[in-house]
């Protein structure tokens, strides 16, 4: 590999997250609890306009919980014991399977690079190599899309990775997220609904370059007004 690759989409980072460590985490669950949470899991998976399924843990469900799967330390949302299993236990399963729907739907047209943290992934018309060989922002500066999934969360937060590759003036597409939106242009922004959008978009993009290339630029401006404004507020 060298320098001068180019990638057209790229996606950089972790496959199943803590994914991994709830499936383990369930074992001694269940099968209608296992069962339960995985529905929720689907149901919520490429969806990421709201949070829907953030109250529907039913009290069966939850004493199930509380006695086999003890929440992680360090787990706390502010928001209840439910919310506190969601962020825990749901939220890693509908992450991947975010991941998944969202490269199943765009690999039916476009080839995707992966450099994955943790896994490989079996699918056409994509390449998994290892994110060792690569800087996170080195394929960002050299890829027209670079798509960033990141973790969902009860509550909102920015991601590092957006706003890291932003300033490098890359196009990012993302997962609609209300908080990107209470802090920057929508005009610096391109987020998507679900994996049918994510393509839509992908494939618009890729025809209309300029118009990629302004959308960056805001993206960078608008990003270092916002962490100018921050530090500020800091000091």
């Amino acid at each position: 590999m060298t320098d001068k690759e180019h990638f057209e989409i790229s996606y950089y980072g972790e496959l199943t997250g803590r994914y991994a460590d709830t499936m383990k985490r369930t074992q001694q669950l269940k099968d209608s609890t296992k069962g339960y949470l995985t529905g929720l899991a689907d149901a919520q998976a490429g969806q990421f306009s709201a949070l829907y399924i953030a109250d529907h843990l039913p009290d069966y469900v939850l004493s199930d919980l509380t006695e086999h799967c003890p929440l992680n330390e360090g787990i706390s949302t502010g928001r209840g014991i439910r919310q506190d299993y969601l962020e825990d236990l749901i939220l890693p399963e509908v992450t991947f399977k975010d991941r998944s729907r969202v490269f199943l739907q765009i690999a039916k047209e476009h080839f995707i690079h992966v450099f994955t943290k943790d896994a490989d992934l079996s699918l056409e018309n994509t390449e998994c190599r290892k994110a060792e060989e690569e800087d996170f922002l080195s394929v960002c500066r050299r890829s027209d899309i670079n798509l960033v999934i990141p973790e969902r969360h009860v509550v909102e937060i920015m991601s590092e990775e957006v706003i890291s590759a932003m300033v490098e003036s890359c196009f990012v597409m993302m997962p609609y997220l209300d908080i990107y939106y209470q802090f920057l242009p929508s005009d610096a922004l391109v987020c998507y609904t679900s994996g049918e959008e994510a393509l839509e978009l992908t494939q618009y993009f890729l025809s209309h370059k300029e118009e990629r290339l302004a959308i960056a630029a805001r993206g960078k401006e608008a990003v270092i007004e916002l962490l100018s404004s921050m530090k500020q507020a800091a000091d």
